[in-house]
């Protein structure tokens, strides 16, 4: 008789609600994937001389569409609705992909999942696409940067 068998079935009882959380957890990050957008992240070109129009020559990025588009992914986080929110976030990157707003909720979709690492992806691809007369902008999502790569180091 083992010394303390309710001790074991414990134990094994915590491996199995951890074993579940997990697979639920892959689950759902490979639906927030399966919604993330594969857009190619290399060079901006042609450099982006302040006009109305976005870098690709696109037309007038309509701030005001991304603005409500941004703050529903925004509120959708809050409520937890980490789907939708993903959802949105896809669709700013895919109508404004050189505007940091899209990425930066992706971030906050992938920091909601718990992967810290592809959050701090994100928010690095935000930074990179923020407009260098844009200090506020700058500052927050330097703060932000900051908080994600110190989460990154704490995991090793």
């Amino acid at each position: 008789m083992p010394a303390n068998p309710g001790q074991k079935r414990n134990q094994e009882k915590a491996k199995k609600k951890r074993d579940a959380a997990q697979k639920l957890a892959a689950k759902q990050r490979a639906r927030v994937a399966a919604l993330a957008p594969k857009v190619d992240d290399g060079p901006m070109e042609p450099e982006d001389d302040g006009s109305p129009f976005n870098m690709r020559g696109e037309g007038v990025v309509d701030f005001d569409e991304l603005d409500q588009l941004s703050e529903k992914a925004k509120v959708a986080l809050k409520k937890k609705e980490i789907a939708e929110a993903a959802k949105l976030s896809a669709e700013m990157v895919k109508k404004f992909p050189n505007e940091p707003d899209g990425w930066q909720r992706f971030a906050g979709v992938w920091e909601a999942r718990g992967d810290v690492k592809k959050a701090l992806a994100e928010m690095e691809r935000a930074a990179a696409r923020v407009s260098k007369d844009d200090d506020v902008s700058t500052a927050t999502l330097e703060k932000e940067l900051v908080r994600l790569r110190a989460a990154v180091a704490k995991l090793g």
